[in-house]
Parts: C-alpha cells; structure tokens; sequence
C-alpha cells in the first residue's frame, strides 16, 4: 500500500508545472553537485522553450508575409471574403484539460498505475466506442451516405491521419445529438463490459468518461482558449474592409457558447449568414458541397475568397472550388 501511494505521488510530480519543481528544489539544501544538475536542466528546459517560441515566432511571420494575406492588409485593396476556420485557427481545444475534467487527474493517474495501461490504449479504446461500425444501429440513410463520403473520400481526419468515427462524423453534421451519441457509446461500453473486453467496472467507467467528453458542451467549450495570431489576423482583415466568414466543422450547440465567450476578440466582427458551422447546416469539410455552401453565402467569385485553414485536406478541397487557401500552422 505505501508503495501504491508513492508511485501516485511520483505521478502527480510528474504532473507539476516547472515553477512549481523549481520552487520546491529551492526550498532544499543541495549540495554543489546536486545544484549543478538542477542547473543544467533549468537551462536545457529554458533553450527549449527559448526555440520553441523562436519557432512559433517564424510560422507566425510567414502568414503574415503570405502574399494573399499582403494583398488583403494592401492600402484600398479591392474588398474580398477572408474565410476562418476554428479550430486551430481561431481557438485551441485543450484535449488533455477536457479528458481530466472528466475524470479527475487523481483518479486517472490511479488507473494507469492499477491497470498498467498506456494513453495510446486508452485512445483506442475511446475511438473503439465511437465507430458504429459493423452495427446499423441508428443509421439512418443519411448518416450512410455522410460514412461513405468521409471514408471514400478520406477527407475528415483526426491527427494521425485517419478518417474520424461516423458517429463524430454525425455528431458534426448535426445528424446525432449530443444525447443520441451519449446512449450509444453507453450501450456499447455497457456491452464491451458484458464480453470482459475491460480489465474491471473501474476501467470501463474511465474510457466512457473520456469518451463523453465531446458532446458536453459547457466543458467542451470550457476550455477552449483563443489563438491570439488567428484573431489578430481576422481583426486586421475587418480593419482592411473585407467581409469575415467562418467555415468550421463543429457541432451548433457548444459552438453557441464559444461564440459567446470570444465575442469580442472574434464574433463582433462577423455578421450572422456569414458564420458557417457544420452541426447548422448538415454539411463538413473537405466536401464540396460545404465550399459550394460558403461561396453562395459569400457572394463573391471564389477567387475574391481566401480561406485560413490548418489541415491541408481542408485548403485543398477548398482551392479545387476555385477558394484561394493560406496555411495557418503554428504549433
């Protein structure tokens, strides 16, 4: 038992912000080779982030230098439609944040000592509750058309470059809801539970938390923070005289809320037909028909439109309409 809580405690230091390590190291009294030590990482951790920033810094610049972003910031440029993207763009999402917040640091940091899984285990299993797949339960002929098109088409991805679940597919068109998508993924971990594919009830409740967490909405946009280049960028472009648009695969009711909370960083800037969100009008990114949907709302030529997006399968699609793409990549 002292071993278990001591193990917990070591993963809770891990956890630690470096000011917080570094307060507590100063409070002891360390020998000169144990200050060395604390020395060279403090600095090696100072380089890293010296680079990191430097780094940040470049990406930021080269947006700024992008010769349609010139053109847009010229003097008298002839007014055009600066098209955002949200995510990534305009805000961040805190996925780590959003997963604790679900299940409490403490209890989570318990389940990876007890249960011996690894974070790319639990991101399986989350995924795993997504998919619908071999069950047509709940599908309607919509939602098979939309699973056709994101796999056939194998735009919507998520990071490592596979196409998203069709039940988050769903959930961002706006063709499930947040209480729909929450019973199945219960049924089905309650399932999963019945065939002891889970070690214990413990780790069960654990991946279903996790895997709640994008349909509650208050959390979710909870902790959201702003892309402070991204909002820049969107205010200059208004400044110049240009129409805002935004264009986000993102479901309608916790996008309300991040509306509210950047309302006046991003959306005093924007008028109401010109906000495009993929749970509202039942269509995503890349297909074409989302793009066709911005040019008609836009009414200019798709060549008068630029589009900031951060996934190149995104600005792809995008240009093979006729949209002029910037990338926005600042990691």
């Amino acid at each position: 038992m002292i071993l278990r809580h001591s193990i917990y405690a070591m993963i809770l230091c891990f956890f630690a912000s470096v000011h917080q390590e570094a307060a507590s190291y100063n409070s002891l009294k360390l020998d000169k080779t144990s200050g060395s030590i604390i020395g060279a990482i403090t600095v090696a951790a100072a380089a890293k982030t010296a680079h990191s920033w430097y780094h940040t810094y470049k990406q930021q610049q080269a947006i700024w230098k992008h010769p349609y972003v010139q053109e847009l910031l010229q003097p008298d440029a002839p007014k055009k439609t600066a098209i955002f993207d949200m995510g990534g763009v305009l805000v961040t999402l805190h996925k780590t944040r959003l997963g604790l917040a679900q299940t409490g640091s403490l209890r989570l940091a318990r389940y990876f000592v007890t249960h011996l899984r690894t974070p790319q285990y639990i991101k399986q299993a989350v995924l795993g509750l997504y998919s619908s797949q071999n069950s047509n339960q709940g599908t309607t002929p919509e939602e098979q058309a939309l699973k056709e098109l994101i796999y056939n088409y194998a735009g919507v991805k998520v990071e490592n470059g596979t196409p998203l679940p069709d039940l988050i597919t769903a959930f961002q068109a706006g063709l499930k809801t947040a209480e729909e998508c929450v019973a199945f993924i219960t049924q089905k971990s309650d399932a999963l539970y019945k065939e002891n594919i889970y070690k214990s009830l413990e780790e069960k409740e654990i991946i279903l938390s996790l895997a709640k967490a994008p349909f509650n909405a208050h959390s979710f946009a909870h902790h959201t923070s702003l892309v402070p280049m991204g909002a820049a960028l969107l205010k200059a472009c208004k400044e110049a005289g240009h129409t805002i648009m935004i264009c986000s695969n993102w479901d309608k009711h916790s996008f309300e809320l991040v509306k509210q909370k950047y309302w006046n960083e991003i959306f005093q800037y924007i008028e109401p037909q010109h906000i495009i969100v993929s749970g509202a009008v039942n269509k995503l990114k890349p297909s074409k028909d989302m793009y066709t949907h911005v040019i008609a709302c836009a009414q200019q030529a798709p060549s008068e439109c630029v589009f900031f997006d951060d996934l190149a399968e995104n600005r792809k699609a995008a240009e093979t309409c006729g949209i002029r793409t910037v990338p926005f990549i600042i990691s």
